[in-house]
């Protein structure tokens, strides 16, 4: 029994040193490239502000926000949440509960260059904050210039700026909720995780999550805050609820009119490469489901709260029925848990996840960034599909292989 144990002890000790020297071994090996290769990147908001500059920008997703504030402060409700012909924006619509035109309501007092600084503003700020409480969570030492660079000049990122999106708070809220979950504040957590029901597509994820792992408060609380906004806006009257609920079913479920890679689930990877039809949606609903019970197993097992909810994210990401390119970014906190876990993981799992994150950089990159300069060059040739929703399905079968496996080291 003693010398069974002995050699037991022993292959874990050489499992951990293996696992310690491999990504330090590699990382070293990869930095004199990888360095100069990320801080390039910082050409294209370099670019962005050269443009602004020049010239403020007229359109886009932030312009939108601003035509819907202007419209529902003015009184004129009746083509908030209109398509087609009706919509205030033939392009653009309004997809967030009614309780959400409160908060984009101060943006009709400002004129347009300011509302758009001040978009943009927010998210720079959300998204300072959320590396600051990543690094305070996982304070791993290696790499750390990388890993911020990483993020900081990433297309999702960027392309967040560029339309006044907010997906870095988003990302700010699921930070947030973990920090304050490492801390013993489940309560806490959770009732931060209930503002995300302004995006219920992501907020159903994480209740989900309060549910397996047993926080009833917590679930409560979640459900209480979306109760609670809701409420608030009861004195705007049910008509908007219900308009809401008919973009929300009909209208967001198609996704009439959308370029394939602007979406990134699972979804729309078999749409674009597949077709529509029943079988597709048939193909999705199945895989979806599949996915959520292997995020339900990741969930049991003994963890982090960041694991959690960055397995979460990876649910919401693939498995959902639409997210947009800009929602790539929240991918920043598996990320984040895949390199400060790695002692924990098996190699050849370890290596595919970081393919596929390397992959759904480069690509979206590409898509967003890349392109731009290759388009001045006269290639205008893009991806037509978002390999997002189909790496983030793999990534998060692999996650919850590893999330099972006993730790053999302690930080």
């Amino acid at each position: 029994m003693n010398t069974g144990s002995r050699s037991v002890n022993r292959d874990a000790g050489l499992t951990t040193a293996y696992h310690r020297g491999m990504p330090g071994r590699l990382s070293r090996s990869l930095r004199v490239l990888l360095f100069p290769f990320l801080a390039a990147h910082a050409l294209f908001p370099a670019m962005w502000l050269l443009s602004v500059w020049r010239r403020p920008p007229t359109t886009g997703d932030w312009h939108h926000l601003k035509t819907v504030a202007d419209h529902f402060v003015a009184g004129d409700w009746s083509r908030l949440y209109a398509v087609g012909e009706q919509a205030l924006n033939p392009n653009y619509f309004w997809r967030y509960p009614p309780f959400a035109l409160y908060l984009v309501a101060p943006l009709a007092w400002l004129p347009e260059m300011w509302a758009y600084s001040f978009l943009v503003g927010v998210e720079i700020v959300a998204l300072a904050a959320s590396l600051w409480l990543l690094r305070r969570l996982e304070p791993f030492r290696e790499m750390r210039a990388e890993w911020f660079l990483a993020i900081v000049l990433s297309a999702p990122m960027l392309s967040t700026i560029v339309t006044g999106q907010s997906s870095a708070l988003i990302m700010l809220c699921i930070v947030g909720a973990a920090s304050l979950w490492t801390r013993g504040k489940v309560t806490h957590a959770c009732a931060l995780l209930g503002l995300l029901a302004i995006k219920p597509n992501w907020g159903i994820v994480f209740g989900l999550l309060a549910i397996v792992r047993r926080e009833w408060k917590g679930a409560t609380v979640m459900a209480g805050v979306a109760a609670l906004l809701c409420a608030l806006s009861l004195p705007l009257g049910l008509q908007l609820w219900k308009d809401f609920f008919g973009i929300s079913v009909g209208h967001s479920f198609t996704l009439a009119g959308y370029e394939p890679q602007k979406l990134i689930t699972l979804r729309s990877f078999l749409e674009g490469t597949l077709g529509k039809g029943d079988l597709t949606l048939t193909l999705w609903a199945i895989a979806a489901a599949a996915l959520v019970v292997v995020a339900v197993l990741a969930w049991r097992a003994p963890g982090s709260p960041l694991r959690y909810l960055g397995v979460g994210v990876l649910l919401v990401v693939s498995a959902n029925p639409y997210a947009f390119f800009y929602d790539a970014l929240a991918l920043a906190i598996p990320a984040t848990v895949w390199w400060a876990e790695r002692d924990r993981w098996s190699r050849k799992p370890w290596l595919i996840v970081g393919a596929l994150i390397a992959l759904i950089w480069c690509s979206e990159q590409w898509l967003y960034s890349w392109g731009v300069l290759a388009g001045i060059t006269g290639v205008h040739w893009r991806p037509p599909i978002s390999l997002v929703g189909l790496t983030t399905a793999i990534w998060l079968v692999l996650a919850v292989g590893q999330a099972k496996r006993p730790n053999v080291h302690t930080r």
